[in-house]
């Protein structure tokens, strides 16, 4: 199959080395398609943030990750904030205890499935794990996994 679903906090593995970097590198290389929700790209420049607040990167780093970002961006299949997937928020919103982008996540992926798509979901936030595997997806956590490829 070699689809996935990445939510942002498995994405930034890709820019971050972090527990679980190997593994995502490795579903991007042998990846047929990358879908994410469009608000991923926030959370990720957000998350780069944090890191060089926190010291783990440089000014120079984060300017780096920012190009990187921008220079993959087009190569990801993205999911838009729409109403329908705004509605699928509102329908699974009395299941799941998820902060809000973890629900456009869910909520992205189950629009996903229902336009007939077939992926593993790629996610390291545990309340959104629980909810796309009650869900059904297949999930992956690279930091749970890491070194199996």
């Amino acid at each position: 199959m070699n689809r996935y679903y990445f939510d942002a906090s498995a994405l930034v593995k890709r820019y971050a080395t972090e527990q679980g970097t190997d593994l995502v590198l490795a579903l991007l290389q042998r990846a047929a398609n990358v879908y994410i929700a469009s608000v991923a790209y926030a959370e990720l420049i957000m998350a780069f943030r944090r890191k060089r607040d926190e010291g783990t990167l440089q000014g120079e780093q984060l300017v780096q990750l920012l190009r990187d970002l921008d220079t993959e961006w087009e190569g990801l299949d993205r999911v838009d904030l729409t109403d329908a997937v705004l509605h699928l928020v509102r329908d699974n919103c009395r299941f799941y205890p998820l902060r809000a982008l973890d629900a456009v996540h869910l909520a992205s992926a189950l629009f996903l499935r229902q336009e007939g798509m077939a992926f593993e979901f790629v996610c390291s936030d545990q309340r959104l794990k629980d909810a796309a595997s009650t869900e059904g997806f297949d999930v992956i956590d690279p930091a749970e996994v890491e070194g199996s490829t």
